[in-house]
């Protein structure tokens, strides 16, 4: 048990404002600059995971809607892009390429790759800008075009053929045979 003679003792400082005064600021302004670098910190992380965020989801876009071979779109993005066009009225054309196969058999993969690069380019630059077009796989393609008249579509398929056809020619292979599908969409 305590004694009456310890519960009465207090100690007491007593200190001079003007101390207490150039203590509270030198901790209030180490305080401040310790607030301002986390701060900062803070910033800069914020601005890496933002920046870091977009560089990956710019590269995730581009493996989800690139062909590698062709580094034109692919046929998710195709489909991704027609759905922004429902209601539009075009055609569906869809192209395949006859004994591709016996190509890269004889003529060897690399060989085959360059065709269906150059094919990529002529469907590319036959397109109008609201157009569609895609590598699907292999010699596959697929693409949206638009048409007044059934008669212009066929011109613009035999035109795309034509050129089609003239690139064994320029690249020493033997010779391709496109052949489409249409459907009016």
């Amino acid at each position: 048990k305590a004694t009456a003679l310890q519960k009465n003792w207090y100690l007491y400082t007593i200190v001079p404002a003007q101390v207490l005064d150039e203590k509270s600021e030198t901790v209030l302004y180490h305080m401040n600059r310790l607030l301002a670098v986390i701060f900062i910190v803070i910033v800069v992380l914020l601005a890496y995971f933002i920046w870091t965020y977009r560089k990956d989801e710019k590269k995730l876009r581009t493996l989800a809607f690139t062909d590698p071979l062709t580094k034109g779109d692919n046929y998710s993005c195709f489909l991704h892009k027609l759905k922004a066009k429902s209601g539009v009225s075009g055609y569906m054309v869809s192209l395949d390429l006859s004994e591709f196969k016996m190509l890269n058999s004889i003529c060897g993969i690399k060989t085959g790759d360059k065709v269906l690069k150059a094919i990529w380019n002529i469907l590319s630059s036959n397109l109008r800008p609201d157009e569609l077009a895609a590598h699907v796989a292999g010699d596959r393609y697929v693409m949206f075009l638009s048409a007044d008249t059934r008669e212009e579509l066929l011109e613009r398929i035999h035109a795309i053929s034509t050129q089609i056809t003239t690139l064994p020619e320029q690249l020493n292979t033997i010779q391709l045979q496109p052949y489409f599908g249409i459907y009016q969409n």
